[in-house]
């Protein structure tokens, strides 16, 4: 593979990153490779290797520079206290907090990680939330169990909610049996409007594969905006960025 990457610099001009050098920036918790880079990565290895090198590794949402950012962005619009759920390694609270967001990253240490993890303390969700009270909750790749997300929507404190994953109808999803145009009237039930976020773009996740035009893009971002009481039955949210 580093031959062939040597062919294709000399055949093009064009300086492309190492393989090596791209998977440790992927697996170590204090680097962060850009969108490009895994990009590169996924069209070099195919799909089927790809998949493998992400399952061996437990990684499921691979963090870029690009979403990272966008993310933080998002978040600074959000109140405190922030949770995150499910948080496996805690790379991603780590990359939000040196982009100046401050939130507590949890996991239930239910999955076995061949990473070590960073500064993830162990509470279940259902632990995090009793014990944290927060306005604002990030999931990403919620395990496919829909009691985890309506645990989340329901609790009182929470007023703001985004799920990084595959989204409504999908296997992987807590929300696999919600159909896609039903998600505003599901979240509707728990006082919550919905919006899908642009970020979304910068997401690489375990599941995306090589196209003829570049890699797919199967992560959805959704933010989940408690209503007030006098807009509930509307179709909208008061939430803008």
């Amino acid at each position: 593979m580093e031959g062939l990457e040597k062919l294709k610099q000399s055949a093009t001009g064009v300086q492309y990153p190492s393989i090596m050098s791209v998977t440790k920036k992927v697996l170590q918790i204090d680097t962060l490779p850009s969108y490009w880079e895994v990009r590169y990565i996924i069209l070099s290895l195919g799909k089927r290797r790809w998949l493998r090198f992400c399952s061996r590794f437990s990684l499921f949402n691979v963090e870029t520079a690009e979403f990272v950012r966008a993310l933080s962005d998002v978040l600074k619009y959000l109140p405190n206290l922030r949770l995150e759920v499910c948080a496996g390694s805690g790379k991603l609270s780590y990359w939000l907090k040196k982009f100046g967001v401050d939130i507590i990253a949890t996991d239930d240490y239910s999955w076995k990680l061949r990473r070590s993890r960073f500064n993830v303390e162990k509470l279940s969700i259902e632990e995090a939330l009793e014990k944290y009270n927060p306005r604002t909750v990030l999931g990403s790749w919620i395990p496919a169990n829909e009691k985890h997300g309506e645990s989340i929507l329901s609790f009182s404190s929470v007023e703001y909610f985004i799920d990084i994953g595959e989204g409504p109808g999908a296997d992987s999803s807590w929300m696999h049996a919600i159909d896609p145009h039903e998600i505003r009237d599901f979240a509707n039930q728990f006082g919550f409007n919905v919006l899908f976020l642009p970020i979304s773009n910068w997401a690489v996740s375990q599941t995306d594969e090589p196209t003829p035009w570049g890699i797919t893009n199967k992560t959805k971002v959704i933010l989940f905006v408690k209503f007030k009481e006098e807009q509930k039955g509307n179709n909208y949210s008061a939430f803008k960025f």
